[in-house]
């Protein structure tokens, strides 16, 4: 019995099928009190790849609604440890973020140390070693 079925869903159903999955397990909740963001965000995430900052911006929305880091990592099959990665961002100088978000983004361990410093510290640095329009950064010079 189908209770309600939404598009996503059917995204879900049409891609099992193509997969050869004979059954599909669910999980059936109540609905979450949160105007539909998780499913918007699945739904985006289904339709096309979402570059890391569009992702992290997406979960931090949803962690503001009350949804947990490990719920997060669950709706959007992304381990754990990534939604942890991503949630740094909020750390970041939004002109490093707008360099990321072209899909330009350092390394774990580079993202670790320039999350850590303070946001003085990242402008100089930017300001220093800000690459030219087109370019990659040297993300190894900024962390």
């Amino acid at each position: 019995m189908v209770a309600m079925a939404t598009s996503s869903t059917l995204v879900i159903a049409v891609s099992a099928i193509a997969a050869g999955l004979d059954e599909i397990e669910i999980l059936v909740v109540d609905a979450a009190n949160d105007n539909g963001a998780m499913r918007s965000m699945v739904e985006n995430s289904v339709r096309e790849a979402l570059n890391p900052v569009d992702q992290w911006r997406g979960i931090e929305r949803l962690v503001a609604l009350g949804w947990a880091e490990e719920a997060n990592a669950v709706a959007l099959a992304l381990p754990v440890r990534q939604i942890r990665k991503l949630r740094l961002l909020a750390n970041v100088l939004p002109a490093m973020l707008e360099q990321m978000a072209l899909g330009d983004m350092p390394s774990e361990q580079q993202l670790r140390v320039i999350a850590a410093a303070g946001q003085v510290e990242q402008k100089e640095v930017w300001k220093a070693h800000k690459p030219k329009k087109g370019d990659t950064a040297a993300w190894w010079q900024t962390g």
